[in-house]
């Protein structure tokens, strides 16, 4: 399954869960590397999954702060 992260910082990516997960977002570690690239990885789901994760241009170099997924919004905070 493919998808979009979101936002990249120097210790975790996030995505948005593919699946109508209850956590709405997930993260993985991102080894201190902010370049374009995509990842592979484990959905954090119930029933897990390989996952694509494409971080490219559009991935926004930030650190998520919070989510409120009764509003689908975030709060970020932008890398300096």
């Amino acid at each position: 399954m493919k998808v979009k992260a979101l936002a990249i910082d120097h210790l975790h990516f996030w995505y948005k869960c593919p699946n109508n997960c209850p956590e709405q977002y997930h993260k993985h570690g991102s080894n201190n590397d902010l370049s374009n690239r995509v990842e592979h990885r484990m959905s954090h789901c119930f029933f897990p999954q390989n996952v694509e994760i494409d971080i490219n241009e559009h991935t926004f170099k930030a650190t998520i702060l919070k989510t409120f997924k009764h509003k689908n919004k975030i709060l970020i905070k932008p890398l300096l």
